[in-house]
């Protein structure tokens, strides 16, 4: 069944209400031992080439970084006469953010406290992990809107590289919990797939 935008919408906001409900209990969110175990593993690793590597990389999910490309691809598809992949564009990409920022404000979990992070801590709420969310978001939907159909699977290979190392970054920097990051993944991908794909038998 091909997702719509109502129904990927849908199913995003289900998947990160799921996803909170299982993470907490009342008011509280507290982690589970699972997640302490995996943060603690990532802490065990740590190295000076490892810290910059994930520094580094863990930009690649930053608005920072990804606004600024999107409104320019956003620019470049109306000026080449897209408006319609402009719109499923901003409409994945931007609506994933938006949906991200919301469910933080709702959800309210405090960021990882028990081991030092690497970076300076956020200043806003830890699920789900905006950084995952938006990779996860711009990658797939730059794939879906712009890439010819035959040409998609290698740039999904190198989607999928960035996303794994952006989120593996956010645990390595100890800066959010695994289940925030898988959930940020899943929510985003479910999202763009309803938004960005071309709904009619040729490109706009």
């Amino acid at each position: 069944m091909v997702l719509t935008p109502f129904r990927s919408a849908g199913a995003a906001i289900i998947l990160l209400a799921t996803g909170a409900f299982i993470i907490c209990t009342g008011s509280a969110c507290t982690p589970q031992a699972w997640e302490l175990r995996m943060l603690e593993w990532f802490s065990a690793q740590r190295s000076p080439a490892l810290d910059a590597l994930f520094a580094t990389v863990t930009w690649l999910g930053s608005l920072w970084l990804l606004l600024p490309l999107g409104l320019v691809l956003v620019a470049s598809q109306v000026a080449a006469g897209h408006r319609a992949r402009a719109v499923r564009f901003a409409a994945a990409f931007g609506g994933a953010v938006a949906l991200g920022y919301v469910v933080k404000s709702l959800v309210a979990r405090a960021r990882p406290s028990g081991l030092e992070p690497l970076v300076a801590m956020p200043g806003d709420f830890s699920f789900p992990s905006g950084h995952a969310m938006q990779i996860t978001a711009f990658t797939l939907a730059a794939i879906l809107t712009l890439a010819p159909p035959t040409q998609r699977g290698r740039w999904f290979a190198v989607a999928l590289i960035a996303i794994v190392l952006v989120g593996a970054s956010r645990l390595y920097l100890q800066v959010h919990f695994p289940s925030d990051v898988l959930a940020g993944i899943a929510a985003a991908a479910v999202w763009v797939f309803g938004y960005a794909p071309e709904n009619r038998g040729r490109h706009a």
